[in-house]
């Protein structure tokens, strides 16, 4: 039996059309999904390099260009999620709720958030603090 094919993502959240359809329909399609991917890379890069609170979660930037690589993309549909969703706190995904859509949507941020961590070299245990922890942490003297 054939196997079926992974669904591919806009930035890394947002099901790609495929299937049959005319040039005109895939070209405007095609047109919609590089700004879309501009726009969440744009916020990726923006908000790491600022210091956003959310991304101190993320870990350190890997130094090796692949894996910088790869977790940028991570960072990216993290991104792109707080932005279609309007997310504006400290953690990276907000809270809980909306639509089933939006559930969906927060799985796959929430796996992209698990990678890039990993890449980051964030340990497990800290994985699960939350940003402003983190941050409190980060201001305290060490005794």
């Amino acid at each position: 039996s054939r196997g079926r094919a992974a669904p591919r993502f806009i930035a890394g959240l947002i099901p790609e059309a495929s299937g049959e359809m005319s040039f005109e329909m895939r070209a405007a399609l095609d047109e919609r999904k590089a700004p879309i991917e501009q726009r969440a890379m744009t916020i990726a890069e923006t908000d790491t390099a600022a210091g956003e609170l959310w991304t101190a979660v993320l870990g350190k930037v890997p130094s090796e260009a692949r894996q910088r690589q790869t977790w940028l993309k991570q960072v990216r549909v993290i991104a792109a999620y707080r932005d279609r969703y309007g997310v504006t706190d400290s953690a990276p995904l907000g809270h809980d709720g909306g639509s089933a859509n939006q559930r969906l949507d927060a799985e796959r941020a929430r796996a992209a958030l698990q990678n890039a961590q990993r890449l980051g070299g964030v340990s497990p245990a800290a994985r699960t603090k939350r940003p402003a922890d983190r941050a409190q942490q980060r201001t305290q003297p060490q005794l």
